[in-house]
């Protein structure tokens, strides 16, 4: 069976995928933030999956270990890109090292295991790469700012490289999931890094922040199984939205983007050189 590489794998969606892999006898070879991760990590499963403590933003920590899992188990057929992480707080809050942090994991570090795999899936014709996108319940709320640029920036890039790879046979999707409702995934989302300053004028009563949805919870087991299906399928959407809550936050902002091209749309129009001219 094919063999599939998990970043972040000891998180609420990393650890229902590796379960629903092993369980239909897939090979898995995951990644976690730190030795005790790995331990109970490799003490959740009786398989004993390959498991390596891996730091995404080390670039050359990335390919060796790709190096690695590549010559142990013969190829990997599917990367999941799930080291990502959310930071809370106003754009004016949250300081550059902070913000670069954020973009380090979640966008140059999805990029550096793309970039260490994608020799061999070229070489094999053969690949699948799904990048999951940083969970928000409510991802335009005020106080999510570098959240959604990390998020647009990964989006951008998946886009971008599965037309770069389709010819390879290799395809490429950006996974939006919900806010998953089981307590790993609750526990996740209340851990969530939050800018260290704070400025009272954007927390006056009344403003908005962003926080937790109670409703349209996510089940991680069945976003598993979602991705599993569209591993197998043979034309893979570039996007793929999971969750209730997910297809709302799309639709209301295809919606307000038509209205705002229709209300600017002769504004848009008239700066073309074919323009007439009063």
């Amino acid at each position: 069976m094919d063999t599939w590489l998990i970043t972040n794998a000891y998180s609420s969606f990393g650890l229902e995928l590796s379960a629903e892999l092993l369980a239909r006898g897939h090979a898995v070879a995951a990644t976690v933030r730190s030795e005790a991760e790995r331990r109970a990590y490799e003490d959740r499963f009786a398989a004993r999956p390959l498991c390596y403590v891996l730091d995404v933003t080390d670039g050359d920590a990335v390919r060796a270990t790709v190096d690695e899992i590549e010559a142990v188990t013969g190829g990997i057929a599917v990367v999941v890109n799930n080291d990502g992480g959310g930071l809370r707080g106003m754009i004016e809050e949250v300081s550059l090292h902070e913000m670069r942090a954020h973009f380090e994991a979640g966008v140059f570090g999805a990029i550096a295991v793309i970039q260490a795999a994608l020799p061999y899936m070229r070489a094999r014709r053969a690949g699948r790469i799904f990048n999951i996108l940083p969970t928000a319940c409510q991802p335009d709320a005020v106080g999510a700012g570098i959240y959604q640029g990390g998020k647009l920036a990964l989006e951008g890039m998946t886009e971008a490289l599965a037309r770069e790879v389709a010819p390879f046979g290799i395809h490429a999707t950006a996974v939006t999931p919900g806010c998953f409702a089981d307590e790993r995934g609750r526990e996740e989302l209340r851990s969530g890094r939050r800018a260290r300053r704070r400025i009272a004028d954007y927390h006056a009563q009344g403003a908005r922040a962003a926080t937790a949805a109670a409703a349209s919870l996510g089940d991680p087991e069945r976003a598993a199984q979602a991705v599993l299906l569209v591993a197998s399928t043979r034309r893979p959407p570039r996007r793929l939205l999971l969750g209730s809550a997910a297809l709302d936050n799309v639709r209301r902002k295809i919606g307000d983007l038509q209205e705002e091209l229709s209300d600017w749309e002769l504004v848009s129009m008239n700066t073309d050189l074919s323009a007439g001219r009063a």
